[in-house]
């Protein structure tokens, strides 16, 4: 969802529509019975959707990020004069930016390990 490299370009029939769901999904996550909350995040991520074009464009993200980190900190540098363009959208890309990436790597590390141990028994 935060991949601008997947998202639709504007003028396809399923821009209005990417990503939808998960802001659904995530809204209800993290502001649970505040429905205006979840109003403002939903209304948040429609606008912050036409912002992926610009970084479909920008190669610095290849250099030394993915394109979902990249995506997530451009989320939370934008502002204006009186704070964060997006402040409900910044507080969840800073919280998926917080959880570590090791995480996915232990789980195939140990998925890994577990194909080879199989396969070293069946060898002998």
């Amino acid at each position: 969802m935060f991949d601008p490299t997947l998202a639709p370009n504007r003028g396809d029939d399923n821009f209005n529509n990417y990503g939808e769901e998960q802001i659904k999904i995530i809204s209800e996550h993290f502001y649970g019975e505040a429905q205006e909350d979840q109003t403002q995040l939903t209304a948040e991520w429609k606008q912050v959707r036409y912002h992926f074009e610009k970084m479909k464009e920008t190669s610095q993200y290849l250099e030394s990020t993915t394109p979902t980190e990249y995506c997530l900190r451009h989320i939370l540098q934008l502002t204006t004069p009186f704070g964060q363009s997006f402040p409900l959208l910044s507080k969840v890309a800073e919280i998926i930016l917080s959880i570590p990436i090791t995480m996915h790597d232990q789980r195939e590390r140990e998925r890994g390990q577990c194909i080879e141990t199989h396969q070293n028994q069946t060898k002998k």
